[in-house]
């Protein structure tokens, strides 16, 4: 047996444009349009209240984490020194786990940041040509000779 034929009838751009004379369709193309809207309504507010948790949580972390840190740092540095790389291993511990280049991405970074960068600096401070107070570390690179 074979189906029925649907009727078809011109619905996509309800005639309102020229030259588009083979946009028929059936009588279900409406009805899944619909259906496919509310599926994507269902799954925006998922989407929204997702994104909001995620917002929320990220401003915690970042207004309070600073604040949890210099707190400690005052109280002990040594206790800070601890706890930051304690930070570092568990979280070189969950990138590891999840991808092993990215881990090894990390560990350059984390090399790269607390060790390359404070040499450069303390080099670089070798070829300045003032000092700018008594906190400032460096030498001049020529001597005064007024």
């Amino acid at each position: 047996m074979e189906k029925a034929q649907r009727r078809w009838r011109k619905l996509a751009y309800g005639g309102m444009q020229p030259g588009f004379d083979d946009n028929h369709t059936d009588d279900t193309f409406l009805q899944e349009m619909v259906m496919n809207a509310n599926v994507v309504k269902r799954d925006m507010q998922k989407v929204m209240l997702d994104s909001v948790s995620i917002s929320q949580y990220l401003c915690i972390v970042f207004l309070f984490a600073p604040l949890v840190a210099y707190c400690l740092k005052k109280h002990s540095f040594r206790l800070h020194l601890i706890v930051s790389f304690e930070l570092m291993g568990v979280s070189l511990t969950c990138v590891y786990r999840l991808h092993k280049l990215l881990f090894v991405v990390l560990l350059g970074l984390l090399v790269f940041v607390n060790m390359v960068c404070p040499y450069w600096l303390i080099r670089i401070q070798e070829y300045k040509f003032e000092i700018n107070g008594p906190w400032d570390e460096a030498k001049l690179c020529f001597y005064i000779t007024d």
